[in-house]
Parts: C-alpha cells; structure tokens; sequence
C-alpha cells in the first residue's frame, strides 16, 4: 500500500540530534510521523525520502490524507516545500526557546490581545482602511492568535505547519502573497488577517510587509517597543486625559508616569482640590476646570522646585511625575509623624537626602546609621560647614526669606515664651511659619492637662502675631528629636537653660553641646532676660569655615532686618587681625553694605566678644560653631562656649 501511493506521500527522517533537540525543547512532532519497516518500502522511496532507524524508516503522512484515509493528495513533493517544513521545525524551536526563557522570567511570550488594549484604552476604530507597508518589527498584537506567535511572530503550534510552509513555498516560488490586515494603535500594529504571511516574512528577513491598515485613534499612542506593562500605565494615563482633558486644556504638561496606579493618586488629588475650589468660591466647579487649576498652583510649582534643584538626577529612571507622586506621599508621611504642616520644599529636600541613589547621599545615609548604632552621643562627629546652605537652598527667584520654616522648642517654662517670642519676630520679618515642638520623658502622657495648656498658648500667642503656627508634642532625647527635625525647619529657636559648662566630663554631657555640633540648621538660643527683637548685631569673626557662614549670615540679617551690623576680627597677631577685617569688609561691601563698625582686639578671644556686647549693647552675636577638632573642642575648650557662659544676649550658631 505504502508503494502504491509512494509518489504521494513525503517522507522526513527526525533522527539522533534531532530527536533530542525536540525533546529537550519539549516539542510535539511538526507534523503525523509513521515508523515503517523496511520491507515496507522500495529502494527508490528510501533513496529519496527514507533514512534508516534501527531498521525501520520513519515517514511524514500529510494532514489531508490523515483524514480522508484514501484519495488523491495534491503533490508535496516538491523540494521548496520540504525546505519550509524545515523551516517551520527552525522557527517553532527558536519560538519554543522564547517560551521557556520568558517562563523564567517571568515576561509573557505571546502577542498582546487587541480587544483588552482597545478597551482599556476606549479606542475609535476607523471604518477606512488603506494600503501602505509597515514595518513587521512594529507588530505586537494579535485580533484572535495570541497564543500562536510569539512576540517575534514565531510559529508556536504545531498544527500550523502546512500553512505556514504552504505561504513560505508561494513566496519563495515568486507566486505573491496579498496584504495582510492591521489595526494601527499608535504606532503599534496588531494582525487581524494574515499571521503566518507576517510570521514567513519576518523569518524570511523582510522588514516590511504590506498591509491593509485600519487605524484606532486614541489619546496615548502606543508604540512597538511597548509591552503589556506599558499598555497598562498607557491606558491609565488615556484615562487620566479622557477624565481631566488636561491634553486639551494644559497639552504642554507631560503628566507621564512609570508606575502603576500613579495616575489614580492624581485623580485623588484633584477631586480634593475640586472640594477645596468650590468650597472657597461657594459653587460647583467642574472637574476639567480644577484640574486646570490643580496643574497651575498645585503641581507645576513642585515641578518647578524640582526642577531648580536639579532632583531629577537622582532619579534618572523616572519621570517628573513619578517623583511628583513620592514627594507628595512622603509630605503626607511625614506631616502624620511629626504633627506639623509641611511644605513641598521640605519634603523635596528630605526625601532627596533619605532615597535618592547618589553615592554621596548613600554615604551619608550609612554614616548617619553607623553613627547612631555605635557612637556615644558626646563623640558624634558635627555636619560639614555649609552642610545647611547646601541643603536648604532656594530657588532661584524666590523672593521669600531666607527662614521660610522655624522650630521653636517649648518647655513650658517663661524662658520658653521668650524664645517663642524670638521665633515670631523672625517669622514676622520672613514671613514664615513657626513650630512649636514640647519634649517629654519617654513614659510622659502627652495628652496631660500641663501639656494641653502650652499648646493652647502657643497657638493663642502665634494667632496674636498673625503667624502660621504648628504645635507638636514628642518623647525623646531632647538633643536627638531635634537634630532630626532640623532638617525640616530653617531655623532652630531654644531656650539656653543651661549653656555648656567649662568642666571637661560635664561638658561631654552637655544636651547644648552636642545640638550645637549636630544640629542641621542655625542654632539661635535665647537666654534668661535676652530681648526677643534684633536690632543691632555683633558678628564675631575668625576666619573659619563656620566664620564665613557667619559673616554670610550677618550679610542677610543686615539686609532683610535692616539692623545695624559690628564686626569683631580678633587674630593672633596684628597682622592676621587686619587681614581678617579687610577680608570681612571686602565680603560686606560687595553685599553693598557699607554702614559697619569694625573693633579689633588682641586679648582672649571670648572676653573680646563680651566686652563688645557690653560696648556695643547688641541684641545678637553671630558666631560660626566648634571650629576646631573635636578634641580640641573638648580638652581646650571652645570660644563659643566660653560665650555662652556669660552673655545675655541671644546667640545664633551658625552651621
């Protein structure tokens, strides 16, 4: 039987390598095989289709007479058709390969389903249809065969054999191919007719393939690069435009994200924002109007800041968006922990310090935990001078002060209120807002009548003032809860109850000691009977780092409070005392100030500073930190603390 119909069967050795290599890929067959024996079959059929196999021959039944049984095949003996089976078996393994990596990846193979990207993104498909070609490297979906083609458009079923050959013989034999049939997302194309055409092409090496396309429009194109996870942040975003028709209205902001579930947090944000509008203007607004506004006031001004500082370069890997949605969850985060109101400013310079990816950043993050896990608290290492200029520094254009943010810490005591009192001059000339903080015992109940009652007068007192005030009450260490919110605040305002004392152990003891060295913003303290007002100012100046953060400092007082500035240069010898004070008068007067008096002394530095006080009668001395080493600082002794032993007036360190 098999020789009666031997010129209508086509035979195909699988053997050895070839055996393995499907089993190993975990194949069926490409086609029906049949073992045969060898007394089966003539000397001419196994001459030209039958190889041995342990005394058999192993045969390929062609589908049609699979199920027919009988009849009359058309001939598949030609040589370019068992060149395409080949093939098909070539591009099905290498489909197969695909498969197998992308379950380790975990990456779907497959094409995507038009129908799912349609509907996320409510796309208008277009009733004409025109002819033009298309790049195959373009298509990425499928109408109805997704789990036929991979994403390179290899075979994955094996019943798709005779088919595929059948297209790759009329294309080789020059026979012509018709267009295939697209719809054209974007700049993606998904096959509606057609997949073994664009499957042929693309492993025969054609670029390009002509096709009937139909084009859907949507709001956010796709394009050929795009995955399932892009349809996914695509879609959301289409359906961020469709609600807020802010690519009408606002078309030059981006509002592009890369994570999942951003644009939903937005939407969020503008429904409150939409509340706060219409509550304020005492009608409905529409929420396409205050997503305009949202943009204008809310958004765009972080973007800004955003922008100014360079933020972006930390996170390199996202977009504006992205950043915009972290930096507004960790204001929320952190207002909830500290129990104050923050701004975008504050939170943008927090969370840039606390989770960019910037080596120096990382270090500094590290030393900070090494630090806290194993330093004792009197040997914690003082931040770099400069460190609170380069943190809190402004945008460019900004016409506010310099102190947008000040924390004033209350003990409850009358020399508390007058540091509050200190705190609401500066915030009254800055226009900025105060926080109050109050530091218990770790077991303290912070509910207590005596609390409640420093809260109630500090928000009384910062109302009288017209001052934004934010009342917060924690338990702690005193010096560590507030070197932690220094750096959200411009300024720290506490009371000197107890100023460094000369004796070497008390000193490393000292709560005031070691704010002074840690604190992450100028440091003012305010003692017993200090006036809460600046009017004239006694910069004292060494020439140091933190000096030079002093005399920057004096510069800004002199210019936004319009008082009047002294300069004391005290050197070890008269020629260093000169050149200090032409080094400070050359800084003022390129700040165009001029109206300075300038003292220069020759005996102890810190008696120098008092007797100037005394002369001068001033209401502020500005002086840099411990310059010095830190054991310098301690067996030596300091000028500064030398200072805050006898003054009475207040004193800003400044870092």
């Amino acid at each position: 039987m098999i020789g009666k119909y031997k010129h209508q069967f086509r035979f195909l050795l699988i053997f050895g390598p070839k055996l393995v290599s499907l089993a190993a890929a975990d194949l069926d067959p490409p086609y029906p095989m049949r073992l045969v024996s060898k007394e089966q079959t003539t000397c001419d059929t196994k001459l030209q289709f039958g190889y041995p196999f342990d005394g058999y021959f192993l045969y390929d039944y062609c589908t049609d007479l699979e199920r027919s049984g009988r009849g009359q095949m058309r001939d598949l003996s030609g040589l370019n058709y068992h060149e395409a089976l080949e093939d098909f078996l070539a591009a099905r393994a290498k489909g197969a390969l695909e498969s197998i990596l992308s379950r380790l990846s975990g990456t779907p193979v497959g094409l995507m389903q038009y129908e799912e990207v349609r509907r996320r993104f409510s796309g208008v498909e277009s009733a004409d249809r025109k002819l033009k070609e298309i790049p195959l490297d373009a298509i990425i979906g499928s109408l109805s065969r997704t789990k036929d083609f991979t994403r390179n458009l290899l075979p994955l079923n094996s019943e798709d054999k005779e088919r595929w050959a059948r297209v790759k013989t009329m294309m080789d034999d020059l026979s012509g191919l018709p267009p295939i049939e697209v719809y054209q997302v974007g700049q993606a194309y998904f096959i509606i007719d057609g997949h073994h055409r664009a499957s042929v092409a693309r492993e025969s090496g054609a670029r390009h393939i002509e096709a009937y396309v139909r084009e859907v429009k949507t709001r956010v194109p796709l394009t050929p690069e795009d995955d399932f996870e892009d349809v996914i942040l695509k879609s959301e975003f289409d359906h961020f435009l469709a609600k807020t028709g802010l690519d009408k209205s606002r078309p030059q902001v981006g509002l592009r994200s890369t994570i999942p579930d951003d644009h939903r947090r937005l939407l969020d944000q503008i429904a409150r924002h939409q509340q706060i509008l219409s509550a304020r203007e005492k009608r409905d607004i529409p929420f396409e109007q205050a997503a305009s506004d949202w943009v204008d006031h809310v958004y765009l001004p972080v973007v800004e800041l955003l922008r100014a500082r360079n933020v972006m370069q930390f996170f390199s890997d996202r977009t504006e968006t992205d950043v915009y949605v972290w930096i507004m969850e960790y204001l929320w985060r952190s207002e909830q922990e500290l129990g104050w109101k923050l701004t975008p400013r504050d939170a943008i310079q927090n969370f840039t310090f606390n989770y960019s990816r910037d080596i120096g950043h990382r270090l500094s993050r590290l030393q900070k935990k090494l630090i806290y896990a194993f330093a004792p608290a009197p040997l914690e290492p003082s931040l770099p001078p400069g460190f609170w200029r380069q943190f809190r520094k402004k945008t460019r254009g900004d016409d506010k002060g310099l102190f947008d943010s000040v924390l004033v810490a209350l003990p409850g005591t009358d020399l508390g209120w007058n540091a509050l009192e200190a705190a609401l001059f500066v915030a009254q000339n800055e226009q900025a807002a105060v926080s109050g903080l109050t530091i218990l015992p770790e077991k303290a109940d912070p509910d207590a009548p005596a609390i409640q009652a420093i809260r109630s007068r500090f928000l009384q007192r910062c109302e009288q003032a017209g001052i934004e005030g934010r009342m917060a009450v924690e338990t702690g260490q005193v010096r560590r809860v507030v070197y932690e919110r220094s750096f959200w605040v411009d300024l720290v305002v506490a009371p000197m109850s107890y100023p460094p004392p000369y004796a070497l152990l008390k000193r490393l003891n000292s709560g005031l000691r070691a704010l002074i060295r840690r604190c992450a913003a100028p440091l003012l303290l305010v003692p017993s009977g200090a006036a809460p007002t600046i009017r004239n100012a006694l910069l004292a100046y060494g020439g140091g780092r933190l000096a030079d953060e002093a005399l920057s400092m004096a510069a800004y007082l002199c210019l936004r409070f319009k008082m009047e500035l002294t300069v004391i240069t005290i050197g070890e010898t008269d020629e260093a005392t000169a050149a200090l004070r032409r080094r400070a008068q050359t800084y003022l007067e390129a700040m165009t100030i001029r109206i300075v008096t300038y003292l220069q002394d020759y005996q102890n530095p810190a008696r120098a500073i008092l007797n100037a006080c005394q002369s001068t009668h001033c209401d502020l001395v500005l002086m840099g930190g411990y310059e010095g080493g830190l054991l310098k600082e301690l067996f030596k002794g300091s000028t500064v603390d030398r200072v805050l032993q006898d003054t009475r007036c207040m004193v800003m360190i400044c870092r």
